[in-house]
């Protein structure tokens, strides 16, 4: 059965979403995301072929899930140069290990 309150729900689970990704909490935006997929299959009727929507709603999701990809992209690039700073230290201490051996 479709559930018109389901996507305004779905709605607020995206905006939920957005302020996990802001603070770095990727578990619970992955925990919200799974509940979202739920709210949406409720609100499409538990089928999503010619399920009419509230072109609003899923307008806002779209741009929310934009700037959730944006802030994850970030985040991995963030680190992707920590890790490779890491890596550069440790060959740093390893040559300085192997300096004050000699």
């Amino acid at each position: 059965m479709k559930s018109p309150a389901a996507l305004n729900e779905a709605l607020q689970c995206s905006e939920r979403m957005l302020s996990a990704a802001r603070a770095g909490q990727w578990d619970e935006l992955a925990e919200l995301q799974g509940e979202r997929e739920a709210l949406l299959s409720m609100a499409a009727g538990g089928h999503n072929d010619g399920v009419d929507v509230d072109a609003e709603c899923i307008t806002r999701m779209l741009i929310i899930n934009e700037e959730i990809l944006h802030l994850g992209t970030v985040h991995r690039d963030e680190l992707m140069r920590a890790c490779a700073d890491s890596r550069q230290a440790s060959r740093v201490a390893g040559a300085y290990a192997a300096g004050t051996r000699t």
